[in-house]
């Protein structure tokens, strides 16, 4: 179990949830913004297999762009950081990953199904919703 700042208590392996590995990846994202300068190209090309292993094992990869029409407020919750600049690059970054295949890092065989979640919160919901109903119906009953 690993504390942070504030009410968040993280567990790992079997008594891990959403919530705990949510929280593990914002952190990590956070630790990455903050120790940015020593980011480049080669660092993230060694990051690039690790990342692969893990999207093969996703069924649904859900992304909420940023957008003027549909804002998503930033909540200071000490894990998160609230940079719009930031946000904006990360946006476009991801953007270009999934869209043109920046750093091929999607599995080239059964990839997550890419979902961009737009519109209201409830519409978002509604479309992460059926896209899990969608995928469920695709695979072969268990047996």
């Amino acid at each position: 179990m690993l504390a942070l700042n504030g009410p968040y208590e993280i567990r790992f392996r079997e008594s891990s949830t959403r919530l705990h590995n949510g929280i593990q990846l914002y952190y990590n994202i956070s630790r990455l913004y903050r120790y940015s300068s020593d980011i480049d190209l080669a660092f993230v090309a060694s990051m690039l297999p690790a990342v692969r292993e893990a999207l093969d094992h996703l069924d649904i990869l859900a992304f909420v762009p940023k957008s003027e029409a549909w804002p998503v407020e930033m909540e200071a919750d000490g894990i998160r950081p609230v940079d719009h600049a930031y946000r904006d690059e990360v946006d476009a970054i991801f953007k270009q990953i999934y869209r043109e295949g920046r750093f091929g890092v999607m599995p080239a065989v059964n990839p997550p199904l890419m979902l961009e979640l737009v519109g209201s919160r409830n519409q978002r919901l509604d479309q992460l919703r059926q896209a899990i109903a969608e995928v469920k119906a695709s695979r072969p009953p268990l047996a």
